[in-house]
């Protein structure tokens, strides 16, 4: 089957050949008419023991050759082999799509067990949740730093920028002591890591308590800078102990971007499945209306051919009156009782009925 489906047209209807038909017609009557009377004039047909036949030979010709023109032009019998071919490649692409969609179906399924079973999401969570703490932390810690930088005669500006700056660089050595620290393997390592980092934490803390006891000072308040040094301590202590616990590790990364990657593949497979489905809908859609513009044509033949005849016993009919009307001996001939002889009209197709299975597609 084609991939690019064309339009059908579901209501089949030949203006060209409906004027045709209307012409020849007219111009059949005419002839009846005038052998009718030709005929008539000569006192034919005999009126006993002749035959209609050869008298009406020319006109029977004339509706014959109409018949002929229109199977040719419209050749219903060609299209049923088309249809059918049609219909035998929907279904081996549609045994195809399904296999693809159950394949993909498949697939989807196991990816969200995966999905389910994981706990990568806990994770995304706990990040989440170290960022609210550390963003609540940063900001008392700005505002008790640009305090401090402010009592040593800094302007409010140049306060805010450097509190903040050593706000994030004393949040940095947090974050990287407990990174380094959940690397290391070796304990003394370790111990030797918690000192280093302990001593540059309480150090920066102890300068800082200092400057902020002066600045409570000028406020009129009286604090000791070791309980600032304690508090600095256990902040620091809360956000090293949340990256060491929650902050993902290079495995942890690696499950998380493999998490991401079943989420976009689960995404894209439920988008082919639409396309599959909905490109088979449109083939489904194309071949029933071919199968109905076909049937419809063939109905149009079928139903045009049999007009054609009865507009053929019209003429005959009318020759018959005709001949009568203009007969000087007044004379019915016996042969205008005889049957008249029926056209011989190639009907070389037939008209296709799908089964109930078809209808129900």
């Amino acid at each position: 089957m084609k991939n690019a489906i064309q339009p059908v047209i579901t209501n089949y209807h030949n203006n060209e050949l409906e004027k045709l038909i209307s012409k020849k017609d007219s111009d059949l009557k005419a002839l009846a008419r005038k052998q009718g009377k030709n005929f008539a004039d000569r006192k034919l047909p005999a009126s006993s023991g002749d035959r209609l036949q050869p008298y009406i030979g020319e006109i029977k010709s004339g509706y014959e050759e109409l018949c002929a023109n229109i199977n040719s032009q419209l050749q219903p019998a060609s299209h049923f082999p088309e249809v059918k071919t049609e219909v035998m490649n929907a279904e081996v692409e549609e045994h195809k799509t399904n296999e693809e969609i159950q394949k993909l179906e498949e697939q989807n399924r196991n990816s969200m067990y995966e999905v389910e079973n994981g706990n990568i999401e806990k994770g995304n969570n706990a990040i989440f949740m170290i960022l609210i703490v550390t963003a609540l932390i940063s900001l008392s810690e700005v505002f008790f730093n640009s305090l401090a930088f402010q009592a040593i005669g800094e302007n409010t500006l140049y306060s805010l920028i450097i509190g903040l700056s050593l706000t994030i660089a004393i949040l940095i050595l947090a974050h990287l002591a407990a990174i380094f620290y959940k690397k290391m393997q070796n304990p003394i390592q370790r111990y030797l890591l918690v000192i280093v980092v302990s001593i540059i934490a309480i150090s920066l803390f102890t300068v800082m308590g200092n400057m902020r006891v002066i600045a409570m000072e000028k406020l009129g308040s009286s604090v000791s800078s070791i309980s600032f040094v304690i508090i600095n301590s256990f902040f620091f202590i809360v956000t090293a102990l949340l990256s060491y616990k929650y902050y993902p590790t290079k495995e942890e990364r690696q499950k998380r971007e493999a998490y991401n990657k079943l989420q976009k593949d689960i995404v894209q497979r439920q988008s082919e499945i639409k396309q599959h489905r909905k490109r088979m809908e449109l083939i489904k859609s194309h071949v029933n209306e071919k199968a109905k513009q076909t049937l419809h044509q063939a109905y149009y033949v079928e139903y045009t051919l049999e007009r054609i005849n009865k507009l053929y016993k019209e003429a005959i009919q009318i020759f018959i009156s005709t001949n009568m009307l203009y007969r000087t001996d007044r004379k019915a001939p016996d042969c205008f009782s005889d049957v008249i002889p029926e056209l011989e009209i190639n009907k070389d197709f037939y008209i296709y009925k799908p089964n109930n299975e078809e209808e129900r597609q």
